[in-house]
Formats: structure tokens, sequence, C-alpha cells
């Protein structure tokens, strides 16, 4: 049903605009100022403002999607240089301590994008992180895989900082004021706009102020792609995050079957 969530948010705004207009033209006996082609240049308008700010959050939403699997990619690229490392160094490096170390970082990045923890925190256990990097050093591990490790986890925390401004910024709040602008223009328009007959009325008004609002709406949910709840569903457009939750699945059993 996730797919119908932006329908039903819309539904009760356009049920309110329909209403309106029937209470204005069955009740209130006021049949309009203008015909509909008159305000076609004002819906022309709407709709090229709609395509632009679409067009803008989906190039966004396509660099989002690639997140998910940078992180899974960053994850398991950490967890083959501990398993190397402590394969080289049997006698000061202990693979289940190091596994359950990068578990641990990873169960908190998941839990991070549910909104159970917060970025600060998360943030406190990457560096805490570097004392696991430390001890590959210390025990002599080749500066080379260090140094690999070590970057594996700094883009990690790049690639989380990036979903941490793309959910606090929205896309050219300038755009989203003339767009909102339009919209209700559009909508009071609708109100005194004359129609034929009662069908036709009800039949345009809907359809012409669900598109608009659900467009609105869409547009909206766009901006933010990592907008989960705390049981990771997805409610329209959020991201999918089975490479990290696939992931976890894949360490998980490896660390069983040390």
């Amino acid at each position: 049903m996730s797919k119908w969530k932006l329908f039903f948010r819309s539904l009760p705004i356009v049920l309110i605009v329909l209403a309106a207009k029937l209470v204005l033209t069955e009740i209130v006996k006021f049949k309009g100022l203008m015909e509909l082609s008159e305000i076609g240049l004002i819906l022309t308008a709407g709709i090229f403002l709609v395509g632009l700010m679409l067009t803008g959050v989906l190039a966004d939403y396509k660099e989002s999607e690639k997140i998910p699997a940078e992180l899974a990619s960053s994850l398991e690229s950490v967890e083959e240089a501990l398993v190397y490392s402590a394969r080289s160094k049997p006698a000061a490096l202990n693979a289940v301590e190091l596994k359950k170390e990068l578990m641990a970082l990873s169960l908190g990045i998941y839990d991070w994008f549910l909104k159970k923890v917060s970025t600060e925190k998360l943030l406190q256990s990457f560096t805490g992180f570097n004392d696991t990097i430390q001890k590959l050093e210390q025990a002599g591990i080749p500066p080379n895989m260090v140094i690999k490790a070590m970057s594996d986890v700094q883009n990690a925390r790049k690639t989380l900082l990036r979903v941490h401004v793309i959910s606090r910024t929205n896309f050219i709040s300038a755009g989203y004021s003339l767009l909102e602008l339009v919209l209700t223009l559009i909508m009071v328009l609708l109100m005194i706009t004359l129609f034929k007959g009662v069908t036709s009325e009800i039949i345009i008004v809907f359809f012409v102020s669900l598109v608009y609002t659900y467009m609105y709406l869409l547009i909206k949910d766009i901006d933010d792609p990592f907008e989960y709840d705390q049981n990771g569903a997805l409610h329209g457009t959020e991201i999918p995050l089975f490479p990290i939750t696939e992931y976890l699945e894949r360490a998980k059993s490896r660390l069983e079957t040390i």
C-alpha cells in the first residue's frame, strides 16, 4: 500500500477544494467569473514549474540511490581488511573481537537511518572505531592495509554526512515558495471558473486539484529520500536500504562461523 500513500495524503485536500466549489455553485449560486479556457495559461505555468522542480529533485534522488550500496561496500571492505590483518597476526589480533566491533558500528549506522541513533552518537562511534584501526598498526600490519581500512572508514563517514545534509536541506526554497503560490492561485481560479454543468465541474476540479496536489507532495517526498520510520518501512519514495541489511546478514553469518 506504500505506493498509494501520496494519493491518500492528497485526497483530503482535493475533497476540500471540491466541496468548496460545490458549495459556491450549488448553495451560494455563484456560477463563476471566467471560462476554463481563460485560465489555461496559469495551468500551463503550473505544469512547467512542477516539471522544473521534479527534474531537480529527481537528479538528487538518483545520486542518493547509490548511497546504501556505497556504504555496504565500504563496510565489507573494512571487514576484509580486519580479517586479513587477524590472519596475518593471529597472536596479536582477535578476528572475532575485530568483527564484533565492526558489527556494532554497522548496526549503529542502520539504526541511525531509522532515527534510533543520533548523528552525534554515530559520529562518536566512528571516532571510537579508530581505536580498532590503531590495533592493526600496533600489531605490525603493513601500512598500506591500515591506510586502506582507514580510507574505507572515512568514506563511510563522509557518505553518512552526505545523507545528513540531504535530509536537512530542501531543494531551492525559493522554488517551493513560487510553486506553493502558483498552486494556491490555481485552486482559487478553480473556485471562480464557470463550468457548463455539475458533472464537468466535479470531474475537472477533482482531477486538476488531485494532479497538482499529488505532484507537490511527490516533490516534497522525493526531496528527502531517507525519511524512514523506526521499523524501516518504506512509505513511498524512500530509498531501500537492502544493500546494508543484506551486508549485515552476511557479516552476521560469517561471524557465527568463526
